[in-house]
């Protein structure tokens, strides 16, 4: 069984040089990922989905992501899948259903959590329809197992502040003002990155926080201390703009309720080589036929590998790979 945790405690840096594969590099799998494009004029996509009102109500600015996979041959694909199997999230990643602007708009503005001690639940609207369910009866339909603390996380529990500097190789900033940018081990980023477009999606998707913390516990130790539904429903009755179009497509499936046939469908956006680049995965004169990494570190150091390169010889402690190899 892979040593996901030991792999990501051995990041720290050394005066040694390591060699990471290719497989671990994290911008690889984006390459494989099918782009779809940017929807034609006319079309709701991100920007267009409304601004955040004055009153600070919920609005939901875009269709969740959806990522479709290729042929992956690299490794990373299956340690990233190592993950969101261990955290219970396999359901996510082939769930193309349609996602609606009304649907998605009038859940999110209108839910809220109420975290009583007996029967926690949740409170929100499908349209016109007032809706209240048990917790439990709420991770049911989002698949995700009702287990673990619904207690709200501390502004910054040891456990998970340790965790976040083990897989940063030592950021010292807090949990609230880190980056997903900083985590060195890649199926580990982009397990995170994964987490905030499509679970845990909030207007800037670049912030770490607890939330995401408390998911990659789960991910990487197959234990859940903390209740990953109650965290959902936490992050869906946040102030601010959020992104719940798979969640609210999926009560809507769960509850048997209609669609609104005049509801307008939302134009799903693929990740490609655009995005590689605005991540800084990727330098910015990529193309699919020439990708060239870009691998960070805390300490500002940069190397960049072409993707034909077999290894990479990065100014650090030997890091095991994910799926078991060595360095």
């Amino acid at each position: 069984m892979r040593r996901l945790r030991r792999a990501a405690a051995s990041a720290r840096p050394r005066r040694r040089a390591a060699v990471w594969k290719e497989g671990a590099l994290l911008g690889a799998i984006w390459a494989v990922v099918r782009a779809q494009g940017w929807p034609e004029q006319g079309q709701r996509t991100a920007s267009r989905l409304g601004r955040r009102s004055r009153g600070g109500a919920r609005v939901s600015h875009r269709p969740d992501f959806c990522l479709k996979f290729g042929t992956f041959a690299l490794g990373l694909l299956d340690d990233f899948l190592y993950l969101i199997n261990n955290v219970g999230l396999s359901t996510y990643m082939e769930d193309e259903r349609s996602q609606y602007y009304m649907l998605t708009k009038i859940f999110v503005e209108s839910f809220k959590f109420n975290n009583t001690h007996f029967t926690p639940s949740v409170t929100f609207r499908i349209y016109d329809n007032p809706i209240t369910m048990k917790l439990k009866d709420f991770c049911i339909a989002l698949d995700i197992a009702p287990v673990g603390t619904a207690k709200k996380i501390e502004k910054s529990p040891k456990a998970l502040t340790e965790l976040y500097r083990e897989v940063t190789n030592d950021d010292s900033r807090t949990i609230q003002r880190g980056k997903i940018r900083n985590i060195q081990l890649p199926a580990i980023r982009y397990f995170a990155y994964y987490l905030a477009i499509r679970i845990l999606g909030r207007e800037d998707t670049s912030n770490i926080s607890s939330y995401h913390l408390a998911f990659l516990v789960a991910a990487l130790t197959g234990n859940t201390p903390y209740h990953l539904g109650a965290l959902i429903a936490r992050r869906l009755s946040t102030r601010g703009p959020i992104y719940g179009g798979i969640i609210a497509s999926r009560i809507l499936a769960h509850l048997d309720l209609p669609l609104d046939p005049t509801d307008e469908k939302l134009t799903p956006i693929r990740l490609d080589i655009a995005a590689m680049k605005s991540h800084q995965f990727v330098t910015t004169d990529s193309s699919l036929e020439n990708i060239v990494y870009k691998m960070l570190f805390i300490d500002g150091d940069e190397r960049k590998s072409l993707a034909a390169d077999r290894f990479v010889q990065c100014s650090q402690e030997t890091v095991v790979a994910l799926q078991g190899g060595g360095g």
